[in-house]
Protein backbone atom coordinates (compact mmCIF):
# COMPACT_ATOMS: atom_id res chain seq x y z
CA UNK A 1 0.00 0.00 0.00
CA UNK A 2 1.39 3.38 -0.99
CA UNK A 3 1.64 6.17 1.52
CA UNK A 4 -0.15 9.47 0.93
CA UNK A 5 2.97 11.27 -0.29
CA UNK A 6 3.56 8.74 -3.04
CA UNK A 7 -0.11 8.83 -4.04
CA UNK A 8 -0.12 12.63 -4.11
CA UNK A 9 3.06 12.72 -6.16
CA UNK A 10 1.64 10.17 -8.58
CA UNK A 11 -1.59 12.15 -8.96
CA UNK A 12 0.30 15.39 -9.54
CA UNK A 13 2.48 13.97 -12.29
CA UNK A 14 -0.27 12.01 -14.01
CA UNK A 15 -2.99 14.65 -14.05
CA UNK A 16 -0.93 17.76 -14.69
CA UNK A 17 1.21 16.36 -17.49
CA UNK A 18 -1.86 16.30 -19.73
CA UNK A 19 -3.26 19.72 -18.91
CA UNK A 20 -1.72 22.61 -20.79
CA UNK A 21 -4.08 25.07 -19.10
CA UNK A 22 -2.76 24.20 -15.65
CA UNK A 23 0.81 24.64 -16.85
CA UNK A 24 -0.03 28.04 -18.28
CA UNK A 25 -1.79 29.06 -15.07
CA UNK A 26 1.22 27.88 -13.05
CA UNK A 27 3.43 30.15 -15.16
CA UNK A 28 1.12 33.09 -14.41
CA UNK A 29 1.24 32.32 -10.68
CA UNK A 30 5.03 32.07 -10.90
CA UNK A 31 5.25 35.56 -12.36
CA UNK A 32 2.80 37.01 -9.83
CA UNK A 33 4.41 35.43 -6.78
CA UNK A 34 8.05 35.65 -7.97
CA UNK A 35 8.48 32.01 -7.02
CA UNK A 36 8.67 28.73 -8.91
CA UNK A 37 5.12 27.34 -9.00
CA UNK A 38 4.79 23.85 -10.37
CA UNK A 39 1.50 22.62 -11.84
CA UNK A 40 1.02 20.49 -8.72
CA UNK A 41 1.40 23.55 -6.47
CA UNK A 42 -0.94 25.43 -8.80
CA UNK A 43 -3.55 22.71 -8.34
CA UNK A 44 -3.27 23.09 -4.57
CA UNK A 45 -3.56 26.89 -4.81
CA UNK A 46 -6.71 26.54 -6.91
CA UNK A 47 -8.17 24.07 -4.41
CA UNK A 48 -7.62 26.52 -1.55
CA UNK A 49 -9.10 29.40 -3.54
CA UNK A 50 -12.20 27.44 -4.52
CA UNK A 51 -12.79 26.18 -0.98
CA UNK A 52 -12.34 29.72 0.39
CA UNK A 53 -14.82 31.14 -2.09
CA UNK A 54 -17.33 28.39 -1.34
CA UNK A 55 -17.00 29.16 2.36
CA UNK A 56 -18.91 32.40 1.79
CA UNK A 57 -21.74 30.50 0.13
CA UNK A 58 -21.80 27.90 2.91
CA UNK A 59 -21.93 30.68 5.53
CA UNK A 60 -25.15 32.00 4.00
CA UNK A 61 -26.79 28.58 3.92
CA UNK A 62 -26.84 27.13 7.44
CA UNK A 63 -24.57 26.27 10.36
CA UNK A 64 -24.03 22.65 9.36
CA UNK A 65 -22.92 23.64 5.86
CA UNK A 66 -20.67 26.30 7.38
CA UNK A 67 -18.92 23.68 9.51
CA UNK A 68 -18.42 21.48 6.43
CA UNK A 69 -17.05 24.49 4.54
CA UNK A 70 -14.62 25.33 7.33
CA UNK A 71 -13.41 21.73 7.43
CA UNK A 72 -12.99 21.70 3.64
CA UNK A 73 -11.03 24.96 3.74
CA UNK A 74 -8.84 23.74 6.60
CA UNK A 75 -8.02 20.44 4.91
CA UNK A 76 -7.23 22.16 1.61
CA UNK A 77 -4.89 24.57 3.42
CA UNK A 78 -3.19 21.70 5.21
CA UNK A 79 -2.72 19.67 2.04
CA UNK A 80 -1.33 22.73 0.23
CA UNK A 81 1.10 23.36 3.09
CA UNK A 82 2.26 19.75 3.02
CA UNK A 83 2.70 19.81 -0.76
CA UNK A 84 4.60 23.08 -0.54
CA UNK A 85 7.02 21.78 2.10
CA UNK A 86 7.80 18.40 0.58
CA UNK A 87 10.55 18.51 -2.02
CA UNK A 88 9.72 16.93 -5.34
CA UNK A 89 11.65 13.71 -5.82
CA UNK A 90 12.85 12.88 -9.28
CA UNK A 91 12.08 9.34 -10.35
Amino acid sequence: MKNTTAISSTLCTKTTSELQVLTTLAAIYSKLLDEEITPCKCRHLLHVQISGFMLFLFAAWNVGALVVGILWFATSLYSAKEAWNTPKTEA
